[in-house]
Parts: C-alpha cells; structure tokens; sequence
C-alpha cells in the first residue's frame, strides 16, 4: 500500500509539465451576488469538469481549442447550459449567475456542494455530517455520531452517563476529539459529547484512521472534529426541550457583530438536566430484613445529572487585518450522582466539578499576496474537581438500605473525598502556505502542559501519591504537502509527525508494616510518524482514495492517574504505536440529479502495539495494556434521495483480535490468539427515512423521520470462554426512534416531538447496565439571522 502511495505521488510530479491548450475559469454567484461552493462545471464533449471553490470559483485547464457546451449545474438552481469557444493558449473567462430552482425540495436544497460534501472528497477516509438539517431535532453530538458508520457509543446509562466511544475498533482516547481544530479530551466534563447540543454545531467531521496534520494531535486511530456555527453575520439560537425522566434542555447561543468596525461579541449558554429515574425490568435484587432474593421491574434512582457551561467572547471578526481576534471565556459546573451495577446499586456517592477557560485566538487567511494563512491560539484550563464516597450503607432497588461496619464506601473500597486540581496550558500555531494553484504546504505545532494534584480528605493524614503534581507534557509538530493535478482530478498528501511525550507520575507503595513510599515513575518519549493518502475521480461519480499512517499515542492523564474513585490509577502504561491503513470507493450520482443514490465501501485495518483497553472489574476499573491488537473490517454507507424522500443507511463489521503470539499448545493460544477482544461489539448498523412536505397550512414545512439502531450480540469476555458462561453476553440491540418537525414559512420557528427506543427494547450498552426504554421529547427552538 505504501508502494502504491508513493507511486501516486511520482506520476503526479510527471504530470506537471502537460501543456496547456486553451484554459476557461470564472466565478459562480446566486442571485444575490453570493458565491457558490461546490457548483458542477462540466464539458461533455471531452468528459472534463470541475467544481467551485469556497470563492465560487472555478478553472478548467488543457482543453483542445474548438467549440463547446459548457453544463453548470448545482442542486437548488436552474441548470445551464452555455457556448463557448475555445483559442489555443488563450483564458476565457466566464462568470455565470445561478437562479434558484423552486420546484425543488427547499429544507435539502443546498448551494452546491456543501462544506460536508467537498470535505468527503479529501484524500483522508473521512466522513462529513452537515449537521444544519439535524438542529431542530431533540439530540446531541453522541446521538449524531452513533449514527455514523464505524461509530459505537457505549453509554452506561441516562443523560450524562460515562460513555466510550469506539471508531473502527479503536476506542475512547484513541479516538482524539476537537471542537473547532481545538482537543477537548482534558477539558473536563463539561465538553463530553452528550454536553454539546446541535444548535452550536455546523458539521462534524470524522477522520477514520489518518488524522491530518493541522489537527495537531497523537490520535492512533482516528479524530472527530465538532465545527460550530460559522455565520459571518450575527444571529440569535434558542432553544429548549423536556422530556422523559425530568429531563430539560435549554441552550443559547447568539452573536452580533458591528458591521462598519466588526466588532464582534458571542454568547453562549447551555443548561442540562435528568433524574434518569427510568423503569429497569426484571432485576433480581435482595430485600427485606433478612434479605430475600426477590425479581421484578424497579426505578432507577441516584442517578440525577446537572450541566451549566456559559461561554463569552470579544473581538473583532471579518476585519482587514483579521479574520478573527477573539478573548473567549468559560466557565462550567456538573453535578452527578454516581450510580453502579444492577447487582450492586449505589445510593450515595456522587461527583462534582467546576472548570474555567480561557482561550486567545487569532485567525488571518491571504497574506503575503494570498499565499499565506494563520491559525492560532493560547488556552489556560482550570479544574477542580471532588468525588464522594463516604457511607458504608448498601443500598437495595427497592430503596432500603443497611449499614455494614467494614470501613469501605459503597465502591467496596476504602471511603474517600477525593479532591483534585488540574491545571492545563496549550498553544497552536497552523500555517498554511499556497505555493501555486495545486500545492499548498502546511505546518502545525501544539505543546500541552498537564499538571494534576489530588488528596483523600478522608485520610488527609496519610501520604499520597496525588500530593505532589503529576504532570505531562506534549510537543506535537507536524507538516503536510498537498497536491492536485488533472483539473483536480487526482489529489495526493504526504505528511510526518514528530511526538515528543515528557511524563512524571506518582506512585505510591504500601510495605507490609503499612509504610508507604512515593516513587516517581518518568516517561520519555521522542517518535516521528507519518501518512500518505491519495484520492483520484475515476468519472464524475466514482471516487477511489487510499491511505495509510504510522501513529503514536501517549496514555492520557484518566489512564495513567485514575480518577479516584471508579477507575484505578496504573502509572506503568505503555504509549500505543498503530499502522493504519484504509481502502475507499464511493459512487455518488447527486452531481447532477436531485434524485440520487450514493454508495460507499471502505475496508479498514489496525495494527496496534501496546493496545490500552479499559479492564471491567466490576465497580472498580483500571486501563491495561495488550501487547499487540490487529483490528480488520469494512463498512458499508448508503443514501437515496426520491424527491421529498430520503433514505440513509450504514452497516460495520470488525473484528478486533488479539494479534500475541502465544507459545504453543497454551491455554493462551487455545482461548485468546486470534480471537475477538472481549467485550468489543464486531457487528452494527443503522437505518434512517425523511420525508419533507412543504406548502402545509398556514404556510407550515414538516420532516417526518424514523431511524433504526442495530448492534448483534457480543461477549464479555473471550467467546470460546464466554460460552460455557452464556450469562456473560450483550444481547442483541435493535431501537427505534420516531420523530416528527414543524418549521414556520421564514424558518424562524420549529417544534420538534420525538419518541426513542419506540418500542421501550430492553436495551444494554455493557453488561449488567440497562439503558432507558421508551422516552418522549419535545423542542421548540427559535432562530433569527
């Protein structure tokens, strides 16, 4: 594959120097005189197009002199068809104004291309939610990438569970997540996926496997970047849902701008809350004084979540001398209670957190005569956080509870007040360079400094090993050479990363005349690694890309510090070295017709040293290291488009084996080599129908839309283990979810109703957790431009 990469990149360089015969460009604009992105320009006589830019515009070059009829065509306008002439070494330029097509639907009607659709055309395996359609619905960024293919989020519970994400077999900080080029993977709570609302998002993009450089960051298996509302103008969202289990949802998110000085100030402001006080079914539990052994259908409780986050911002947008310039501030709090096992509930330990931020950012594109871009920023981040576990009560589903004199908390370990103090400083700096037309060079460089302090309260007496700071640093540096040639036809990208990891921990050692001893425990750790990645346009429609990296990870603070209380501390954790490597097609019949049909296959595979995985222990977890990890799969995605109609579909399957080489005739060889990853899900897929009616009564619009969630069954532990125990299984999963939108005429008013889990599944994530079944949501969400 690597052979086939840097073959790409020769031929490349051997097509620079084709002459040129006759060239056409222009730029495209909607009545209004605004550019169009991504608009089909295409000669039929010589089967040679293009498409615009985010300027609207466009070029064709080497085109035989003679005449033609050039086809522009964009979903949403009127096509056209145009003569022109062609003279040898000469430029015809061609600037054409599109009319809006009003016979075609108006809530999936797009200037051009969108954003999502050109960035699903990068060399990268990477796929592009344009998530504007999606911001009336009741849901949230999890819920948005659970949809997506390749994608499972495993959550535990209710609204502000833990969760884990998985892509392509690779799962929770593997996978890095960023919100606007920035990581938020130590950015506390807060930020989880289930904090972010849809009204703040634009697009998600998700990067499966390489992860370009401009991110900046040591993901091994892939990134996932949030891009939040981009408008140029200012703008009022808001909204607010309610629900099932007492859940609200209320979110704010404005900006204005002064046009004449652009002076720009941004308000945000989101605010979630659940009892997740929801039915489990047919749970065994003890009760009664002595304890009975009783079945029967409970309430979920001790289980309640709050989330606040409030974000300001100032400066200047859109100026002369910056694109952007801007002082943001945040501050959030989140309050949980933290509930266990169904065989062990919990009905008193609970989590605090609160958490500042502040960010610099400045942002200027076409310096030095258009060539150049700056993108960077400063971020300080403070957390304090506290979790609780105090009581030697154990508590039943019926609500009682005992008290046992053993000295432990309800987590079955010593009791604590466990406090701890996370101070994170980062800086980027991203330059991008356009050396001509086709090649644009860019460099990135991110440096984190993570320092961590912590103390049990409960035994504040005690030496710990949290007294003293843990810290880590990161120094990321990286640089990427992009490329185009046959009238952009061909696209290829050659990148090298640099890691640099610098870790000190803290580990404590009890002796057995219950001493104890703090030794620090250094990680040093200097690699480079590297990505190629093609992409060429067989036709029109036919799409092929490949790509492939050699990755390095370092354990994150969660993983090395523990978070004292559910996930134990493991300071000995090794980096995580991958090679990656994916395999795309993808026909798309939506250039030219609104009745389309695309079709999209990628085979991906992993091969991972020192895998970190999560160990299930019960109430207590650790992360521990697998020495060698060989994921293998392929993903299928489907949508169709008939008029009003829409049908999107996706389906994965992988297989994430254990690649040790065992000795043989072992008991390790027999059970584990080759075989699936415990508790590792290896087949899912989902399913999704819109319909959209314009013209309704009172000048009404309305989607109707239903989705399916498949996940087949899988195993705790190894399967040939697993089957003389068939109580250790994740059974298959099948939801359903039913929604209907009502949206006013100027599109300044929507409401949403939406039922999940329709057909109230019992439905589990992990094993021993039930999720919630069936929920009822409603929206209202008012927007103003």
């Amino acid at each position: 594959m690597v052979r086939f990469l840097l073959l790409i990149l020769l031929c490349s360089v051997s097509l620079k120097g084709q002459t040129i015969n006759g060239i056409i460009d222009g730029k495209i604009t909607n009545s209004n005189g605004e550019p169009l992105m991504g608009v089909t320009i295409f000669l039929n006589k010589i089967k040679k197009g293009t498409s615009t830019d985010s300027d609207g515009k466009y070029k064709i070059n080497d085109i035989p002199t003679g005449n033609y009829t050039l086809e522009v065509s964009s979903i949403g306008f009127q096509s056209q068809k145009i003569s022109i002439s062609i003279i040898a070494n000469k430029t015809v330029t061609k600037n054409i104004v599109l009319k809006n097509d009003i016979l075609q639907l108006g809530e999936i009607a797009v200037a051009g291309k969108t954003k999502s659709a050109k960035m699903e055309e990068e060399s990268f395996a990477v796929k592009s939610i344009n998530v504007k359609k999606l911001q009336n619905k009741s849901t949230d960024a999890s819920q948005i990438l659970n949809n997506v293919s390749g994608i499972r989020i495993r959550t535990e519970a209710g609204t502000g569970s833990n969760y884990n994400l998985s892509l392509n077999g690779l799962t929770g900080n593997q996978i890095r997540i960023f919100i606007d080029d920035t990581p938020i993977d130590e950015l506390g709570k807060a930020f989880q996926l289930y904090n972010i609302p849809v009204n703040l998002i634009e697009r998600v993009d998700v990067y499966k496997g390489v992860v370009p450089a401009k991110l900046g960051a040591d993901a091994l298996g892939g990134a996932i970047n949030i891009i939040t509302n981009q408008k140029k103008s200012s703008f009022l969202d808001v909204s607010y849902s309610f629900g099932s289990f007492n859940t609200h949802k209320f979110t704010l998110n404005s900006k204005y701008r002064f046009k004449k000085s652009g002076f720009t100030a941004k308000l945000s402001t989101v605010y979630n809350y659940s009892d997740n006080d929801y039915t489990m079914y047919n749970i065994k539990y003890f009760t009664g004084t002595p304890a009975k052994e009783v079945r029967g259908n409970v309430q979920r409780f001790h289980d309640a979540f709050k989330s606040i986050a409030g974000s300001a911002g100032i400066g200047y947008t859109h100026t002369k001398w910056a694109d952007e310039l801007m002082l943001q501030v945040n501050s959030t709090s989140t309050n949980k209670e933290i509930q266990g096992l169904i065989s062990r509930p919990i009905g008193e330990a609970k989590e605090k957190e609160e958490n500042q931020i502040y960010k610099l950012s400045y942002k200027k594109s076409k310096l030095l005569n258009d060539k150049l871009d700056i993108n960077t920023y400063l971020l300080y981040n403070n957390i304090n956080s506290v979790r609780i576990d105090t009581t030697s009560n154990r508590y039943s589903w019926d609500g009682s509870h005992r008290e046992v004199l053993d000295g432990r908390g309800e987590f079955l370990s010593e009791k604590t007040i466990f406090r701890y103090n996370q101070k994170q400083f980062q800086y980027r700096l991203n330059l991008n360079y356009k050396l001509n037309d086709h090649h644009t060079l860019n460099l990135n460089h991110i440096y984190t400094d993570i320092q961590r302090t912590g103390e049990n309260e409960y035994v504040a007496n005690r030496i710990q090993a949290f007294q003293a700071p843990n810290k880590l640093t990161k120094n990321i540096t990286g640089i990427e050479y992009s490329s185009y040639f046959l009238d952009e036809r061909l696209q290829t990208r050659i990148s090298a990363k640099y890691y640099h990891f610098n870790m000190l921990a803290k580990e404590a050692i009890t002796f057995t005349d219950q001493s104890i001893s703090i030794n620090d425990v250094e990680t040093l750790q200097k690699n480079i690694g590297y990505s190629l990645s093609g992409r060429y346009f067989i036709t029109p429609n036919l799409l092929v890309k490949a790509s492939y990296e050699l990755g390095y990870r370092i354990p994150q603070p969660i993983e090395i510090f523990g978070d004292g209380l559910g996930i134990l501390a493991n300071p000995n954790l090794k980096p995580e070295k991958s090679k990656n490597l994916n395999l795309g097609i993808t026909y798309d019949t939506s250039i030219f017709n609104t009745n389309s049909l695309k079709n999209e296959i990628n085979l991906f595979q992993r091969n991972v040293k020192n895998f970190i995985r999560l160990n299930f222990l019960g109430l207590v977890n650790s992360y521990e290291n697998e020495p060698d990890i060989l994921v293998r799969g392929v993903e299928w995605d489907i949508s169709f488009q008939l008029k009003k109609f829409q049908l999107t579909g996706n389906l994965t399957w992988q297989k994430v084996m254990n690649n040790q080489d065992f000795p043989d005739g072992s008991y390790q060889e027999m059970f584990y080599e080759k075989e699936q990853l415990p508790n590792t899900p290896f087949l899912f897929g989902n399913l999704n129908a819109n319909y959209f009616m314009e013209n309704l009564p009172k000048s009404l619009s309305a989607n109707i839309y239903y989705g399916v969630n498949y996940v087949e069954e899988f195993f705790l532990s190894y399967e040939k283990i697993a089957r003389k125990a068939p109580k250790n299984i994740i059974p298959r999963q099948i939801l359903h979810n039913i929604g209907f939108t009502l949206s006013t005429k100027n599109k300044k008013h929507h409401l949403n109703f939406e039922i999940q889990n329709l057909y109230n599944q019992i439905a589990f994530d992990n094993f021993n957790q039930q999720k919630p079944g069936r929920a009822f949501y409603v929206k209202y969400r008012f927007s103003l431009n």
